[in-house]
């Protein structure tokens, strides 16, 4: 698939929602709500990212913080440069 860029100042993945490809997120604050997916790794630049949906790559987060809450499912690595990963 192809890459999505995503660089509002915060975007929301919200449930039923999904992105076939690589997603890359320039943005404040991010959210990968229950029920959404990315069929590909996530790579965010800057800030926070919360993660509750599927993943079916990598998430690869740098500078920020990182939450994988309760109901993800990442099937990559999940790898922070530069700040906080909590669960």
């Amino acid at each position: 698939g192809r890459i999505r860029i995503a660089n509002e100042r915060n975007f929301t993945l919200a449930k039923g929602e999904s992105v076939s490809g690589p997603l890359l997120i320039m943005s404040q604050n991010a959210e990968l709500q229950e029920g959404s997916s990315v069929e590909g790794p996530v790579i965010m630049l800057c800030c926070n990212l919360m993660v509750d949906g599927k993943v079916n790559g990598s998430v690869f987060l740098v500078s920020g913080n990182l939450m994988v809450k309760t109901h993800a499912e990442v099937d990559g690595d999940v790898k922070v440069m530069s700040g906080n990963l909590s669960k």
